[in-house]
């Protein structure tokens, strides 16, 4: 009791099991507690929000099976509490970049350390044609090619795997043509100095590029006509003269 909430055993001992239960999640335990009481059955792996003494929540999993006396009248449960607050929290993360991710235009994925797809966004699956869940689980060699993953891919997540921040640009034939992306490789590190994987993000700058190079062809071929006309160029600042 004192390592999950805080709470010496005595203290709680004779009061209501709603005594300790989050104010935001009350009215979901109370349902909860009354099909319980209603309709005694064994209850496995049920997650209750409590909140520890010093006032943070705690994610609990809670499992239980009734008690009877002899004359088959039910008087409790007796069961086992597990914190499971880290796990919660690291799936509340996950949802939360699985939402951020599904509403970017960007190409966003992870990698694990056997250069495999764990996660992919909708951006991701629609740029080479294929549903996000046919993705997930092929190594980046069976969807990229061997010839691809080899040359480019791999030395740059090995980079990554060895704590780099990597950024680089590569044009890359996709189901639908040839792209240009500016791909940016993150070291995924749950635990610090251990990296798991390498969190991808690749976004698409044919477009600008060509613009660009425009510019530039543009810039190139007006220096050449000035020079033929023997002409020159000059800015004016009308404020400062």
């Amino acid at each position: 009791c004192k390592h999950l909430l805080g709470y010496e055993p005595q203290e709680l001992v004779g009061k209501s099991r709603l005594t300790p239960i989050h104010p935001d999640t009350m009215a979901l335990s109370e349902r909860f507690f009354r099909r319980c009481r209603e309709k005694p059955a064994d209850y496995s792996m049920e997650e209750l929000s409590y909140r520890h003494r010093d006032g943070t929540m705690v994610y609990i999993e809670t499992s239980g099976v009734p008690v009877f006396d002899e004359h088959k009248v039910f008087k409790g449960y007796r069961g086992i509490d597990r914190d499971i607050t880290s796990r919660h929290l690291a799936n509340e993360r996950l949802r939360l970049y699985e939402r951020l991710a599904s509403t970017t235009h960007d190409s966003m994925s992870y990698i694990d350390r056997q250069y495999t797809y764990r996660l992919v966004n909708e951006a991701h699956a629609r740029s080479h044609q294929l549903p996000a869940d046919s993705i997930i689980g092929l190594r980046v060699d069976e969807l990229l090619g061997k010839k691809l993953f080899e040359e480019v891919i791999q030395p740059q997540l090995e980079r990554c795997f060895a704590g780099e921040n990597v950024d680089y640009q590569y044009e890359f034939d996709f189901a639908g043509g040839k792209k240009l992306m500016d791909v940016q490789y993150t070291p995924y590190q749950p635990t610090p100095g251990v990296i798991e994987g390498a969190v991808i993000t690749a976004h698409d700058i044919t477009e600008l590029h060509r613009v660009q190079e425009r510019l530039k062809i543009n810039g190139e071929r007006l220096s050449l006509a000035l020079q033929a006309g023997h002409q020159g160029m000059f800015d004016v600042n009308l404020q400062t003269g």
